[in-house]
């Protein structure tokens, strides 16, 4: 922004200033921008200041214009301002020269975010004839869907769209060599306002469309896909929205670890533990998701919900993170419902779990359990006993002692 004013101010000096101003006026505007150039502003600055005090307003619009260069180098932007409101007060130069300060102001109070004023220059300029309707067009686009005036924002949005449209096409008949010395238009930043108005405005079928077409025209990124899943969350279009996912992680578009996370959520609460349970174990595959403790608990609940038992014990038996006295309660209790005691004895009895804690007490009634199934009356008993003096698991142990009929 501050090389399109700088040079607005050059342009200027060159034209309307040398017809309006007296030589030395003139000579010494050239001389500040010399300075100006070199970014030696202290001596630029020396120059300009006798010359706000000219009584030609001309000349004082036009010192104050390369005050204002200084103050954009300076990225002092609200002194900048100051300077062009004042040359507007003037009104000395010619119209077009007043638009090309009022294209300047729209632009740095857009930069300020005063959207308002910005929008009020905007507005003004697209009344006159000498002007870039396009770029006014972008101004208002923009200032309208910061001020949340989306329905104004999509009616400059889309001019600005079908205007880059028609730039794209120019640019894409060029013959490539001479691509190379031209900027490509970009349509993706204006789609995506776009999209946000009619997403934010909740027109959902609106919106839908217009980011189908962002995923069909621009790289597949992976933020359009998510955006398309939230569309169909916010719609409970839950069907479309598991599909949509599915889609774009197949096609390998889903790749955060945050997102797979959602979308293994989405999973699991739709009850689809299989392709929950897949989802983890290829997502640690691919080194996305962590082979951490919170992710086995997931993976393994997913594979039980899933009645995947043999691929539970697998996980249960082999991994890491399964050497946890809550999943050996868990192998034990697996093993016990599918009427295996043996290995229930096998994977508990030789244990040692800390004392008198509820993970103690249950491997003690699972060992009593199994030990009655094999008919091992004298081996229940002395697991029931422990288990009577563990506070957790003390009444449990009274009940099936009495179901039992044993007599401890």
């Amino acid at each position: 922004m501050k090389k399109i004013i700088l040079i607005l101010t050059l342009l200027v000096l060159s034209t309307f200033a040398k017809e309006t101003l007296s030589n030395s006026a003139f000579n010494k505007l050239q001389e500040a921008e010399k300075f100006i150039e070199k970014k030696e502003y202290k001596q630029a600055s020396n120059i300009l200041k006798p010359l706000l005090k000219d009584t030609n307003n001309i000349t004082t619009s036009y010192a104050l214009q390369s005050f204002a260069s200084i103050y954009l180098e300076q990225n002092k932007y609200k002194k900048a301002i100051s300077n062009y409101e004042k040359i507007l007060k003037l009104d000395a130069f010619k119209t077009n020269e007043i638009n090309r300060v009022k294209y300047v102001l729209s632009q740095l109070y857009l930069s300020e975010t005063l959207y308002k004023k910005s929008i009020k220059y905007s507005l003004e300029l697209l009344k006159s004839k000498d002007t870039n309707k396009e770029l006014i067009y972008q101004n208002l686009t923009l200032a309208y869907y910061y001020t949340e005036e989306y329905k104004q924002s999509i009616i400059y949005d889309e001019k600005v769209i079908e205007n880059k449209k028609r730039l794209l096409d120019e640019y894409l008949q060029t013959p490539k060599e001479k691509q190379k010395n031209k900027t490509k238009p970009n349509l993706e930043t204006w789609y995506k306002i776009l999209y946000s108005s009619y997403f934010e405005l909740k027109q959902y079928p609106k919106a839908i469309e217009i980011i189908k077409y962002m995923i069909n025209t621009f790289e597949s990124k992976e933020e359009y896909w998510m955006q398309l899943v939230l569309i169909y969350q916010n719609t409970n279009g839950q069907k479309q929205m598991l599909s949509t996912l599915e889609l774009a992680y197949d096609k390998g578009l889903i790749n955060h670890k945050n997102n797979i996370q959602y979308f293994i959520n989405m999973l699991l609460q739709n009850e689809l533990y299989n392709k929950a349970a897949l989802l983890i174990e290829d997502g640690i595959k691919k080194g996305i998701l962590k082979d951490d403790k919170l992710n086995f608990k997931t993976l393994v609940n997913a594979h039980l919900n899933a009645k995947n038992i043999k691929r539970a014990i697998k996980l249960l038996t082999t991994n890491v993170n399964a050497k946890d006295e809550y999943y050996e309660i868990l192998l034990g209790n697996i093993y016990y419902n599918k009427s295996n005691y043996k290995k229930v004895i096998s994977t508990l009895e030789n244990l040692k779990f800390k004392k008198n804690t509820k993970y103690e007490g249950q491997k003690n009634i699972l060992l009593a359990l199994s030990y009655y199934e094999l008919e091992k009356e004298e081996f229940s008993k002395k697991y029931l006993k422990k288990a009577l003096s563990n506070k957790f698991e003390k009444l449990r142990a009274k009940k099936i002692i009495k179901q039992l009929g044993y007599k401890i």
